[in-house]
């Protein structure tokens, strides 16, 4: 909810709230994406967009949003090495 309203700040509340008081969670895999999808531009933060991709395909390899999880971290380390 709070991400189709832009509240960006409360949406990443909620995430860390999901992905951390929930781990065995069916939704997890898709709040880390989530996350990862709204903080990939922020200054500072990219790293950790990287590392939670990453964890994505590690962990939940069958998990619905990895294809996803993939093309993004396929450009971000496409961007680091022209970068």
């Amino acid at each position: 909810l709070e991400v189709t309203q832009n509240d960006t700040t409360a949406a990443l509340t909620a995430l860390d709230h999901l992905t951390t008081a929930f781990p065995e969670s069916f939704y997890r895999p898709y709040g880390l994406k989530l996350k990862a999808d709204l903080i990939v531009n922020r200054p500072g933060e990219r790293e950790q967009a990287r590392q939670i991709y990453r964890e994505l395909l590690e962990k939940y390899p069958n998990s619905p949003f990895v294809s996803d999880a993939r093309k993004r971290l396929r450009t971000l380390e496409e961007e680091s090495r022209v970068g």
